[in-house]
């Protein structure tokens, strides 16, 4: 998850708001903090 985070950092950082990529690679907004959370690798590509 930690990968997801730097990219959520990267949208925020540049003012650009993550939900929609989010959305696109089915991953929960409330999953992104979660240090013991998982994604696959397609969805970290659609992300």
């Amino acid at each position: 998850m930690a990968f997801v985070q730097a990219v959520v950092q990267g949208y925020a950082r540049y003012g650009a708001d993550p939900s929609k990529a989010l959305r696109a690679a089915q991953i929960a907004p409330r999953d992104v903090g979660k240090a013991n959370a998982r994604v696959t690798a397609l969805q970290f590509e659609a992300l």
